[in-house]
């Protein structure tokens, strides 16, 4: 595997596993809780096309600066 893309964030390498653990650690949890019957989804109506912009108008810049 190439992790040279990792190096050059300089972000420590350990760092990177690290964050996606608690990340997915905080994921398992809210699982959890939906089936624990804490918490409830409400479904609703959502205009996707405006979704999809507000989505790319964050992540546009992002991928700018990391490329």
């Amino acid at each position: 595997m190439d992790f040279s893309f990792w190096y050059t964030l300089k972000i420590p390498f350990y760092h990177f596993f690290h964050t996606k653990l608690i990340f997915l650690t905080g994921l398992l949890l809210e699982v959890y809780r939906f089936e624990a019957g804490r918490r409830t989804l409400i479904f609703q109506l959502v205009d996707i096309r405006q979704l999809l912009q507000e989505m790319s108008g964050e992540l546009d810049p992002l991928a700018q600066e990391n490329h």
